[in-house]
C-alpha cells in the first residue's frame, strides 16, 4: 500500500479525517488495514497502535482519509470482518468531544436563555446594585449574588434572572466587559449545570474565565458612561465590609417609575403606548423639561422611563413621585445609569 503525502493541517482538520477502529486481529498488518478502508474513500494512512514493549498489537488503530465526508461511510462499516473479526469504528475521542461541543452550542442558541451569569465582580457589590444596573433592560425575577457561607462576603458572582429572554440578550451584549468600580464584568449565559460544577473555592467566578469580557457588543461605552455608573455605585469610606453596606445612589437625569399602569389592561385599547406617553409626558413635565419618554410593553409592573433635560429635574421627579399612589399602585422611581438606558432605547442617545 502507499500513504498518501500529508498536508499541512491542522490537529482540527486531521481529527475531523480519522476514525478510531477497535477488535482488530492480532495479526493483522497496516497495509492490510490500509486496503481494507479503501472502498469507503481514499485513505492517507493507517496505524495500528502496538505495546511499545513487546511490539504486538493492541487491536485498535487510527485510520486517516484524505476527504473528510468519507468518515462516515467508514463508520457505516462497523460490524464488517477483517480477519475474521467484525470490527468497530468511530469518531476519534477529540472529535466526538468537538461534536458534542458543537450540538450543545447549538442547542443553547436555540432555547431561549432568561438566566445570565455575572462575573468578576467587586466584593462590595450587594444584590440592590446588580438590580438597579440590570433592571433598565427588562423585568428581574430575581438577583442571586452568591456569598460565602461562613463569613457572608460576595465571593464575586451572581446569577441575574429576566422574565423574557429578549430582555436577558440585550443586557449581555450590552454589559459584557462594562467596567463597574475598577473591575470589568463579564456577562454571558449560564446553565443549571455549569452553575453545579461551580468549584467552591471560586470566589472570583473563574469556572467561567471563558466567558470572554473583551468582546462588547452593541453600545461602546465612553468614559461618562463609566463614571455614571462607577458614582451610582459609589460607597462611604474606602475599606469594604465583610457585608456590603447599602449603596448611596447617586441621580442621574434618567429615571425609572414602576406600577404606573396595568399592562394586560392597557393592551386591550388600541393606541394605548402613544396615549400613555402623552399623559405621562404632561404629568411628568411639570417637575422639568423631558427629552425622552419610553413605555416597556412586555414588563408586567408597569415601566416608564423618563429622560429630563437635567439632573436637578429628575431629582425633583423622584422626590415628587417617589412612593405616590397612582391608581392604587404605589409608585416606585429609582435613577437610571446613562449606559443602561441608551441601551434600551438607543434613540435616546443623542437627546
Amino acid at each position: 500500500y502507499k500513504r498518501e503525502a500529508s498536508p499541512e493541517l491542522s490537529e482540527y482538520e486531521r481529527d475531523k479525517r480519522t476514525v478510531f477502529v477497535m477488535q482488530l486481529a492480532a495479526r493483522l498488518k497496516q497495509e492490510e488495514l490500509f486496503e481494507f478502508f479503501a472502498p469507503a474513500g481514499k485513505v492517507r494512512d493507517a496505524r495500528i497502535i502496538a505495546d511499545r514493549n513487546s511490539r504486538r498489537s493492541k487491536g485498535v488503530g487510527y485510520v486517516e482519509f484524505v476527504d473528510p465526508e468519507t468518515v462516515p461511510l467508514a463508520i457505516a462499516m462497523t460490524g464488517q470482518k477483517l480477519c475474521g473479526l467484525p470490527i468497530i469504528v468511530q469518531h476519534t475521542e477529540s472529535e466526538k468531544n468537538r461534536i458534542a461541543a458543537e450540538a450543545e452550542a447549538n442547542a443553547r442558541a436555540n432555547t431561549p436563555i432568561t438566566r445570565l451569569y455575572v462575573g468578576s465582580l467587586h466584593f462590595a457589590l450587594a444584590e440592590e446594585d446588580l438590580a438597579a444596573v440590570f433592571a433598565p433592560f427588562g423585568a428581574i425575577e430575581r438577583v442571586d449574588l452568591h456569598k460565602d457561607s461562613e463569613t457572608g462576603r460576595s465571593r464575586g458572582f451572581a446569577f441575574v434572572h429576566y422574565q423574557n429572554a429578549a430582555d436577558a440578550k440585550q443586557a449581555m451584549d450590552k454589559m459584557n466587559g462594562f467596567e463597574i468600580m475598577g473591575r470589568a464584568i463579564k456577562v454571558g449565559h449560564s446553565s443549571d449545570k455549569a452553575a453545579a460544577m461551580m468549584p467552591m473555592g471560586a470566589e472570583d467566578g473563574n469556572a467561567f474565565s471563558a466567558l470572554d469580557d473583551g468582546e462588547m457588543g452593541g453600545l461602546q461605552m465612553n468614559n461618562q458612561s463609566r463614571m455614571d455608573l462607577m458614582a451610582k455605585l459609589a460607597r462611604e469610606g474606602n475599606p469594604v465590609p465583610a457585608v456590603a453596606a447599602k449603596p448611596i445612589i447617586l441621580p442621574t437625569r434618567n429615571i425609572l417609575l414602576k406600577n404606573m399602569f396595568n399592562l394586560l389592561e392597557a393592551q386591550t385599547e388600541t393606541g394605548w403606548e402613544a396615549e400613555l406617553k402623552d399623559d405621562v409626558s404632561g404629568e411628568c413635565s411639570k417637575y422639568g423639561s423631558l427629552r425622552h419618554v419610553g413605555v416597556d410593553t412586555e414588563a408586567l409592573d408597569g415601566r416608564i422611563y423618563l429622560r429630563y433635560d437635567s439632573i436637578p429635574q429628575a431629582e425633583a421627579a423622584v422626590a415628587a413621585l417617589n412612593g405616590r399612589f397612582f391608581a392604587g399602585n404605589k409608585i416606585e422611581a429609582a435613577y437610571v445609569p446613562d449606559i443602561s438606558y441608551n441601551g434600551r432605547f438607543p434613540e435616546a442617545a443623542f437627546q
